[in-house]
């Protein structure tokens, strides 16, 4: 791995995450956050490397002429004292051991302001070959922004992190869709820090990679945030997706849905670990989890594991998750009424995911998703 430091004020920065990522050990199937991962896939990410290159193209709309929209690399070298200020607030360095090595390999990414009351959106490319890639997105009181994330190509290893920064009454609906192609092993960090009012929605579709790892955190730190995930997955031949969501309440008032559903097909496999934490501070909260998954053949595995730990006594905090196989009456139903088997099992999926699928409320991306559906269906 290049561990290279740079110059100028992310030097010190830089020196930290290679240290931290010395220190910190590889996980093991002994650890709980891994347990559930073919041994295989964690002897590969031994052989991490993150030495390569990797771009991000965006197009911005916007009637505001204040917004700050470069890329990072633009961003270090312009307004290094902003970078600074920002870079891995609430995605620490020691999270773990992909989140040194991500920063101590920092590559390229987006960095962006909206100032007060501005609106934009913003579409993004990702493009990376054994690098990482570190967005920065700071929105200012009343700001209001819509994000569209599309991976586009990616080889080898793949790390990327997002740092969303929500001040009062600032909102972003935020859209991220995975396809890559199926050697790459990709692990993404998101989390949103969000004030007074502030509001996040946050929709997702994992469905490329080998080996996918997607981490999504929401910190409601100001009284009244909102904040709500989609996600949407789909697993086949072979294929791991490991998708955590974790909505930790620290003021009061603050309002949570969490709806995530996912397929694996043939040999595929898959965690969903949710998390709910609320704080004593945290009274009034209002937080569901919920997340299914159906699995298509005898071979493919899902495990789902969300949990509550609940301080306040104040709070409304509930969670369902469930994880099952092909309804034969439905199955039967559909082959009855004329439906050969592998167009009755394609409507019985649909129908599964349109739930979730309803509640993207971009048309284009809905459209995306549903493509997505239908070509793994089809493969």
């Amino acid at each position: 791995m290049n561990l290279a430091v740079s110059s100028g004020l992310l030097e010190e920065f830089r020196k930290n995450a290679i240290q931290d990522f010395d220190s910190i050990q590889f996980p093991t199937v002994k650890d709980e956050e891994w347990r559930y991962i073919n041994f295989k896939f964690l002897k590969q990410l031994q052989e991490i490397r993150l030495d390569g290159q990797s771009s991000v193209d965006f197009k911005l709309e916007t009637d505001s002429t204040d917004i700050i929209a470069i890329t990072l690399k633009e961003a270090i070298q312009q307004i290094p004292q902003q970078v600074v200020k920002y870079l891995g607030k609430i995605i620490p360095l020691k999270k773990d051991k992909f989140v040194a090595a991500h920063y101590a390999n920092l590559s390229d990414g987006l960095f962006l302001i909206l100032p007060k009351n501005s609106s934009a959106r913003l579409s993004a490319n990702v493009s990376a070959n054994n690098s990482s890639v570190h967005n920065i997105i700071i929105l200012e009181e009343g700001a209001k922004l819509n994000y569209f994330e599309n991976y586009s190509s990616a080889s080898g290893f793949f790390v990327d992190a997002t740092e969303i920064f929500a001040a009062e009454n600032s909102s972003i609906n935020f859209f991220s869709l995975q396809n890559l192609p199926r050697d790459v092993f990709h692990l993404s960090y998101k989390k949103a820090s969000l004030q007074r009012y502030a509001v996040c929605n946050w929709n997702f579709g994992c469905f490329g990679g080998m080996f996918s790892r997607w981490m999504i955190d929401t910190s409601f730190d100001g009284e009244g945030a909102q904040a709500e995930n989609i996600g949407v997955f789909f697993g086949n031949s072979g294929q791991h997706i490991d998708v955590s969501t974790t909505a930790h309440h620290i003021a009061p008032h603050t309002t949570n849905n969490i709806l995530a559903k996912g397929v694996m097909k043939n040999t595929a496999s898959s965690v969903y670990r949710g998390l709910i934490r609320i704080e004593k501070s945290a009274q009034k909260t209002d937080s569901y989890l919920a997340d299914h998954t159906l699995i298509l053949s005898e071979k493919a595995m899902a495990n789902s594991i969300p949990s509550l730990q609940i301080e306040a006594n104040d709070v409304r905090a509930t969670h369902g998750a469930t994880v099952g196989q092909l309804d034969k009456d439905q199955l039967f139903y559909l082959t009855s009424r004329g439906l050969d088997e592998k167009e009755a099992q394609r409507l019985i999926v649909k129908g599964f995911f349109e739930p979730v699928l309803q509640k993207i409320f971009n048309d284009e991306m809905k459209k995306r998703f549903e493509n997505v559906i239908d070509e793994r269906l089809s493969a």
